[in-house]
């Protein structure tokens, strides 16, 4: 249940209310300031909230989970974000198109460092590599562990490039923040995981957020919504394709959920075609037809010598540089059909 209050003072009067009038009831109360709005968010034995108390008190409410609703916040298009992205403050009108590229998990710093310079040289909006990564198997690398975030922070200082790592718990947000990482992601095995999701949007770090391998699209938009409630809705949704009985593909990428999340939110959709396809040749053509359904950013991954990482891997869905200089090259061509262009561009 959430009630629009006049000031934060205002919010904490209906609390006292709400606990004074139901001795012995469970409610637990999130009060949000940070769209220049105050909402007092409960949860608990909402029942006991009748409308007759919401009357006779002269309360505002905007929304209860009892009236049938899932979503408010990610749905009202109002609630634009102050997202930044790289370089770019996020505006859904801007026409602009992000590019987020670099490796899958960091090997080493001179890996790092090597690659960085090729995608600042060819145009990137914000590097990307992963300190950890979670695997199916516990046999496959893992990643370097939290030296990554300091790797990370030295790539942002030595090339001027905006950075991305990936959270796997609530300790790498905090080293996230120790280290001034630009944006963190969420990646589709921890979609659900509430805890770790509180925990990015109280951050407030922009937070890329992976659609669950086996999620659906509204799902996703309840994920996003722990950001709007814990957060100042600094949240990015992603596309990733999703499992299904395929087997041609690593994943199924769903091209029509870029639309349907744009339909339904303010929010910034990202697309990602590496691991929606797992084929390095479908990647290009994938993400071309993603920003034509309006992707605002696409998340690639990329390495000096794919075939040469750490195996087993996901050498067999990266880019080289080469491969990338032409995705560029081919996602201009179709963001020219839109009127858009990268962000990185004069």
């Amino acid at each position: 249940m959430i009630f629009l209050c006049n000031s934060r003072e205002d919010a904490w009067r209906i609390i006292e209310l709400i606990r004074s009038a139901h001795t012995g009831r469970i409610f637990n109360y999130v009060i949000n300031d940070s769209f220049g709005r105050v909402f007092l968010i409960i949860d608990g034995n909402l029942e006991a909230i009748t409308d007759g108390f919401i009357e006779r008190n002269e309360l505002h409410k905007v929304f209860s989970i009892l009236d049938g609703d899932d979503l408010f916040f990610v749905t009202d298009q109002t609630l634009v974000p102050e997202l930044r992205i790289g370089k770019r403050l996020y505006d859904p009108q801007d026409h602009k198109v992000s590019v987020i590229a670099g490796p899958c998990a960091i090997e080493s710093y001179e890996s790092l460092y090597e690659t960085a310079m090729a995608l600042k040289k060819e145009g990137v909006s914000v590097f990307r590599a992963m300190p950890g990564k979670p695997r199916t198997s516990p046999y496959n690398f893992q990643g370097v562990g939290d030296i990554g975030w300091e790797y990370l922070h030295r790539i942002k200082e030595d090339t001027g490039l905006p950075v991305l790592g990936e959270v796997l718990c609530q300790e790498d947000i905090d080293l996230a923040l120790e280290y001034d990482i630009d944006l963190i992601q969420i990646g589709t095995r921890n979609m659900q995981n509430y805890d770790l999701l509180k925990r990015a949007a109280r951050s407030r770090i922009p937070t890329i957020l992976k659609k669950g391998m086996w999620c659906t699209n509204e799902q996703l938009l309840k994920a996003a919504e722990y950001f709007y409630v814990y957060g100042s809705g600094n949240v990015i949704l992603a596309e990733r394709g999703i499992q299904t009985h395929e087997t041609g593909t690593r994943n199924t990428f769903d091209v029509s959920s870029i639309l349907t999340l744009k339909e339904k939110t303010c929010l910034p959709v990202l697309a990602d075609a590496s691991h929606g396809t797992g084929v390095r040749e479908f990647v290009t053509p994938v993400n071309c037809a993603a920003v034509l359904m309006g992707a605002d950013l696409v998340e690639v991954e990329v390495h000096m010598d794919p075939d040469s990482t750490i195996k087993p891997g996901d050498y067999y869905q990266m880019l080289d540089i080469g491969q990338y200089r032409e995705l560029l090259k081919e996602l201009a061509g179709v963001m020219a059909l839109v009127g858009k262009r990268f962000d990185f561009e004069s």
